[in-house]
């Protein structure tokens, strides 16, 4: 891999510095100007790089996912990651320069397209190449880890494997991946060092053998509560959500087959995102009418549309009237809807765009522009952009992360924006007297009881905190033994059995994340 070099314009960084309509301004605090230049594969004419997905580590790096132009001319990419100071500015200790690159096949072309990051900080980049599905795993400073699956990947060939769309975390340390094999949407599921679970499915894989026609699951989402499976897609022009149990069935309670489709226009429609808030209702995001509208849907928990939800459970995100989606969600700790998206990233009408749903799916008018912030990035130089991944940090900010496209030249970019939600989930960090084990932030604390502990365990974050929105539990080898979602405040955690000794939990609520030691004796 040659080092990062200084030449035409590949990264645009961007940061919103107030409320309301001072969304559309750009805060020099982030990568030090409006615009900074970093060319990840020498200028040349075609040539595109795509950020698809980001994730926070908990030093505080941003880690960005994609996939870069491998040669001249755009012959071929890589999928890979680059790294990021919380300041914006490349961060040169992560990888080779700044980046990480990894050729998963030399004759096809490959991409990363979903990132997490585990409780040592090890990166999980999935995605796949041309008849591949694959997973990779890197060390926390953007190294490919040699102890997961065979030199670090986990690749499916063949010439029914269409590439993985989204890895997540199951309460037991698994990992679950959608996508599609052959003419069905399918799931795998993989051990923490990288083999196929054969508890799941037929040899770690789950099929959607039970449509007529094609399928694909675009997305996938784990719920706590129940431990079960919601993957959303489409099948045909339709859209499809359907759930499954942990052992791979499909989950009979969801719309009493396990499966659900809908005709949204006449034409084709898709899902790409999905989330679930802490009322388990489903959300899932996409686009209807050949991809000119976007549309965010929600669902109750027995698989129908939830009225409650801008009357009919459908809501229309028509910002410019052509070639628009929602790429990804993210629920808010009240019940809002954060969803970012645009169109495909090369029509020249395409905006990366930032929106905000209130609980009842109407627009927040407290966000940008009427619920809407449309990014522009020079409409003199002709530059369709999208969003195709979001998070937020541990100060309420939003990461969101996508493609510009120079129509004038045939090449794209990396996209990073650093945006502010309206601050109403400040957190006040005044010290209280606590008996537990604690470890202060920025962003306040984190308190158990008791601590040392046996089989439970109440966790406090600080007070203004309603819904803790994901709990997670690691032992000293870094490995997830647990997981929770969706959790009030003081919530009583019954603990999986554990040997004696020292554990992490980290727990994440209205963008922060808090981690503490828990110490368990038995």
């Amino acid at each position: 891999m040659k080092p990062l070099s200084v030449k035409t314009t590949v990264l645009t960084a961007l940061t919103l510095l107030g409320l309301g309509d001072l969304l559309a301004q750009r805060d020099s605090t982030f990568n030090m100007t409006s615009w900074n230049n970093f060319d990840f594969n020498g200028f040349s004419f075609g040539a595109t790089d795509v950020a698809e997905d980001v994730t926070i580590q908990s030093t505080g790096r941003i880690v960005v996912g994609g996939w870069f132009a491998s040669g001249a001319g755009g012959n071929g990419w890589n999928c890979g990651m680059t790294g990021f100071m919380t300041s914006g500015l490349l961060d040169s200790t992560f990888g080779v320069d700044g980046s990480s690159r990894l050729d998963i096949s030399l004759a096809s072309n490959d991409r990363g397209v979903s990132l997490i990051v585990d409780g040592v900080d090890r990166l999980y980049l999935g995605g796949g190449s041309d008849s591949r599905s694959a997973i990779c795993r890197f060390t926390q400073d953007g190294i490919i880890d040699s102890t997961f699956g065979v030199n670090g990947r986990v690749v499916e060939q063949g010439s029914i494997a269409n590439g993985i769309t989204q890895i997540v975390w199951d309460d037991q340390a698994r990992l679950l991946c959608s996508g599609s094999y052959g003419s069905d949407g399918a799931i795998w599921r993989l051990s923490e060092d990288g083999t196929y679970d054969g508890s799941f499915g037929t040899n770690g894989r789950v099929l959607m053998e039970a449509l007529a026609s094609s399928s694909s699951f675009n997305c996938i989402a784990f719920d706590t509560a129940t431990t079960t499976y919601t993957v959303a897609g489409n099948t045909g022009s339709d859209i499809l959500v359907a759930r499954f149990s942990a052992a791979g069935t499909l989950d009979t309670t969801f719309a009493g087959t396990g499966w659900t489709t809908r005709s949204l226009s006449n034409f084709n429609d898709e899902l790409h995102s999905i989330a679930i808030d802490s009322e388990h209702r489903i959300l899932v995001g996409g686009s209807q009418t050949n991809g000119n509208e976007a549309v965010v849907l929600r669902y109750q928990w027995n698989g129908i549309l939830d009225t409650t939800w801008n009357e009919n459970g459908v809501v229309v995100l028509n910002f410019l009237g052509v070639d628009e989606a929602v790429n990804e969600i993210r629920v808010q700790a009240d019940c809002r809807v954060l969803v970012c998206g645009g169109g495909d990233g090369y029509d020249n009408l395409s905006q990366a765009t930032l929106a905000r749903l209130e609980p009842n799916g109407v627009l927040d008018a407290s966000f940008g522009t009427a619920g809407v912030h449309l990014e522009t990035i020079d409409s003199a130089l002709n530059t369709p952009t999208t969003f195709t991944g979001m998070t937020l940090d541990n100060a309420d900010r939003i990461i969101a992360v996508g493609r510009v496209y120079m129509t004038s030249f045939y090449y794209g970019d990396f996209l990073i924006g650093r945006y502010l939600s309206p601050n109403d989930f400040a957190v006040d960090c005044t010290p209280e007297f606590n008996l537990g084990v604690e470890e202060l932030s920025s962003a306040g604390r984190l308190d158990l009881y008791p601590n040392p502990c046996s089989t439970q365990v109440s966790i406090q974050m600080p007070k203004e905190v309603a819904l803790i929105q994901e709990v997670e539990l690691f032992d000293s080898a870094g490995r997830r033994v647990a997981q929770y979602s969706n959790l009030s405040n003081g919530s009583i955690l019954d603990l999986p059995a554990l040997g004696n000794g020292l554990y992490l939990i980290r727990c994440s609520a209205r963008g922060s994340v808090l981690q503490t030691k828990l110490l368990v004796d038995n």
